[in-house]
C-alpha cells in the first residue's frame, strides 16, 4: 500500500486509474465518495504529506520538489495501466505538474489530464487572499468562494487550527513556477458560472498548452462545483471522457 493514495484498499485494480488532486485547504478523503461510482474507473484520491492521513509529516511547500514525488508514486501504482489526472483548483496546478513529468521525465504520457476551476499555468496566480495576509482575512476569503462551513464559522478554537494549515496549501500554490512547459496529452476543462477567479473565458486557455485534443465547458455552479451534492460531476467527467479520448469510429456509433 502507498501513503500517497490512503483508500486503495477499497479500490478495484482497474485498467483505467483516475489520480484526483484536491483544493486548497482539502484533503484525499474529498474525494472519497467516488471511489465506488468510478465505472470503468478505479478512483485514487491523492493525499499530500502532512494532510490527515499523513499529517504527522512534513508538509511540502515547493510544488515542482512535491509533483516530483506524486509522479513516482503514480508510475509505480498504475504500472500499464492507463493514467488520468483530475486537479481542482490548486489540484489542477499539481496535476498539470505531474503529467508534464510523466510526459517529459518519465516517458508516460497520460491518458488525459482534467481540471477545474483554475487558471491555466501560463497566467497569473488569481487568488485574491496571498499567504502572507494571514489567517483573518483567509477566513473572509473563504467565505467570499463559499468555502467556509458553518462549524467553521461557529468555532473560534477550530479556526486556530484549520487556518494555518489551509494557508500552507496557498503557499504551495504560490510556489508555482510555469517555465514554458506542454503536454501533449487531450485537456478537459471546466468551469463554474459563478466562479469569478476562473471563469470560461480565463479556462479556455488551458488548450494553449497541450498539443492533443482540448475540451471545455461550462457547469452550473461556484467555485465548489465539482462537490457541489446536487451536481453528479464524476459521471459526467467520465462521459466527456469518453467522447474526447475514443477513437473516431467508436465517437460516431
Amino acid at each position: 500500500m502507498s501513503k500517497w493514495f490512503p483508500f486503495q484498499e477499497n479500490n478495484l485494480l482497474k485498467q483505467k486509474v483516475l489520480f484526483c488532486f484536491h483544493h486548497a485547504g482539502g484533503s484525499a478523503a474529498v474525494y472519497r465518495s467516488w471511489i465506488e461510482k468510478g465505472g470503468e474507473f478505479s478512483v485514487l484520491p491523492v493525499e499530500l504529506p502532512g494532510k490527515a492521513t499523513r499529517m504527522k509529516e512534513h508538509f511540502i511547500e515547493n510544488m515542482s520538489e512535491l509533483s516530483g514525488y506524486i509522479s513516482e508514486a503514480v508510475l509505480a501504482y498504475a504500472e500499464q495501466r492507463e493514467i488520468y489526472l483530475f486537479g481542482h483548483s490548486m489540484g489542477a496546478a499539481i496535476a498539470f505538474r505531474v503529467a508534464y513529468q510523466l510526459e517529459n521525465v518519465f516517458h508516460r504520457k497520460v491518458a488525459a489530464l482534467i481540471v477545474a476551476g483554475r487558471q491555466p499555468p501560463h497566467f497569473p496566480n488569481r487568488d485574491q487572499y496571498q499567504s502572507y495576509m494571514g489567517t483573518e482575512v483567509l477566513l473572509q476569503e473563504m467565505i467570499r468562494i463559499s468555502g467556509a462551513p458553518e462549524y467553521l464559522l461557529k468555532s473560534r478554537e477550530l479556526q486556530d487550527f484549520v487556518l494555518p494549515l489551509i494557508r500552507r496549501d496557498y503557499k504551495l500554490n504560490e510556489s508555482f513556477e510555469y517555465r514554458n512547459e506542454q503536454i501533449s496529452s487531450p485537456i478537459l476543462a471546466y468551469a463554474g458560472t459563478y466562479d469569478d477567479d476562473a471563469p470560461i473565458a480565463i479556462m479556455e486557455h488551458w488548450k494553449e498548452v497541450t498539443s492533443g485534443k482540448f475540451w471545455i465547458e461550462p457547469i452550473e455552479g461556484n467555485h465548489f462545483f465539482v462537490t457541489d451534492s446536487k451536481i453528479d460531476f464524476l459521471q459526467k467527467m467520465i462521459k466527456d471522457l469518453d467522447q474526447v479520448i475514443c477513437k473516431e469510429e467508436k465517437c460516431k456509433k
